[in-house]
């Protein structure tokens, strides 16, 4: 098996770098932290295997600059081997690296009608390899790695080569092949690059709050926010949200900030706690400005027309889900499989069609649909956009 080798340095780095550009296949993956030790999207590891080299980079090292080697990533003459890396695309867009030529083994084994099973599962189970035990919720912001952190990082890239194997001969046996590759290749053109590092809130802290009380609270949570980045700490455990929201009902429940575990010590401090009575005072001043009322719900309830219509169009869709596409995806698990249809036709994928978004289906899917909508007498192109 080969040894990992720990990429600490820039000189290091550059070798690895010069070494990627003369291979056509390598496997890549990250380890990170998700606002779960530190506030935001952080890279803490980056893994990098090829046929002969495993090398561990440490982007967290104060001698080494992991940008360097975003061109050899971003190489679409070198194909990049991953599993499951949704997550992992997005925090490279959001750092400015955009990888080209990548296989993602998970979509290829979904297709391939294996069930939704962790990379240690398949690994056992297509290629009859053992790993160790998982380290992947572990603090990687922790240096130095334990001895089980840098064998589960290593693990994670050093055998998708053969996993991509054995796969690519289980789809050239099935002639699925270009559906892998064209899954594939909409990695390459979808951008994360815009999305926010952190979101203060979402819809539904919205709830049971009115127009008033919800503008305060979105000012209150925005101020978390700045308070959590400054202090590098992930916001849920700077200052509880059931806090923040017990303010904006009432500011009078600010007198709690001294003596409630409910905020972090460091913002245990008389300077954070004038900055909540300041943001507070000029939120509520907004709001009575804007003529945001204390009786309306911050989510408008519908009206009786409002309803009906909601209604009608909820009804109508589940009507198109039972008659259209309930025996379309039966069909698709007869042919291929419970897990390869659920992945083609998810219940995502049909809520998709049914508002108008067909085209984001990939061109294979469109024709199968097609094809097993005219076989079954059913009209799915008015769907497929």
């Amino acid at each position: 098996m080969t040894t990992a080798e720990l990429i600490e340095s820039n000189r290091a780095l550059e070798q690895v770098r010069s070494h990627l550009n003369s291979v056509s296949e390598m496997a890549i993956d990250l380890e990170f932290d998700k606002n779960r030790f530190r506030y935001g999207f952080n890279l803490c590891l980056m893994q990098i295997a090829t046929p002969d080299d495993c090398f561990l980079v440490d982007p967290l090292s104060p001698d080494l600059n992991v940008a360097n080697l975003f061109p050899a990533l971003e190489n679409a003459a070198t194909e990049k081997l991953v599993f499951a890396f949704g997550e992992d695309l997005r925090l490279l867009h959001q750092l400015g690296c955009f990888p080209k030529a990548l296989y993602d083994l998970k979509t290829a084994a979904s297709l391939l009608n294996y069930p939704p099973a962790s990379l240690t599962d398949l690994l056992r189970q297509i290629i009859g390899v053992e790993v160790g035990a998982s380290a992947q919720n572990s603090n990687w912001y922790k240096r130095p790695l334990s001895e089980k952190q840098i064998h589960y990082a290593a693990d994670d890239v050093r055998f998708l080569g053969a996993l991509r194997n054995q796969i690519d001969t289980e789809a050239d046996q099935l002639g699925i092949r270009d559906w892998i590759e064209e899954e594939n290749e909409r990695l390459n053109t979808v951008s994360f690059a815009d999305l926010p590092e952190s979101v203060a809130f979402r819809k539904k802290d919205m709830a049971g709050l009115s127009e008033f009380t919800w503008h305060v609270l979105k000012a209150l949570l925005e101020f978390r926010e700045e308070v959590a980045k400054s202090v590098n700490r992930p916001s849920f455990q700077v200052i509880h949200k059931d806090l923040l929201a017990a303010i904006a009902v009432d500011p009078s429940a600010l007198k709690q900030w001294s003596n409630t575990r409910m905020v972090h010590r460091a913002a245990h401090n008389p300077d954070v706690k004038k900055r909540v009575e300041e943001v507070l005072e000029q939120a509520r001043a907004e709001a009575h400005s804007l003529g945001l009322s204390l009786g309306k719900p911050a989510i408008p309830k519908l009206s009786p027309e409002e309803y009906k219509r909601f209604r009608e169009q909820r009804d109508m869709r589940e009507k198109i889900k039972r008659d259209v596409f309930t025996p379309v995806k039966s069909r698709l698990v007869e042919q291929y499989g419970e897990h390869a249809a659920t992945f083609m036709l998810s219940n995502r994928a049909i809520d998709d069609l049914l508002i108008g978004n067909g085209e984001r289906l990939p061109e294979y899917r469109r024709h199968l649909l097609t094809q097993i909508g005219d076989d079954l007498g059913l009209d799915v192109r008015p769907y497929l956009g």
